[in-house]
């Protein structure tokens, strides 16, 4: 059996013969696993009036709209393509 790294679990073709070890990416909080589902879509913030969930959608621009004082762009909306329609939020 050979030993393989990896710095992306996406990208491995499993062999049989092969034992692969590389870094997962988890988002813990406490001792919960966390998700989109579980970050975006709780009641504590699917009720928040800035936060647009749509589903099906890639964002392809980011929209600058400033500055703050120190200097860091202000992103306030995005573009995206939902069904092959582009839209801005």
């Amino acid at each position: 059996m050979g030993l393989g790294i990896t710095s992306s679990l996406a990208t491995v073709e499993v062999e049989l013969t092969l034992l692969i070890v590389g870094w997962t990416q988890t988002t813990i909080n406490g001792a919960r696993r966390s998700s989109s589902a579980t970050s975006y879509l709780g009641p504590e913030f699917i009720s928040r009036t800035n936060l647009h969930i749509v589903v099906n959608a890639r964002v392809t621009r980011l929209l600058k709209t400033g500055t703050t004082a120190d200097g860091t762009p202000e992103i306030l909306g995005v573009e995206f393509v939902n069904g092959g329609n582009t839209s801005t939020q």
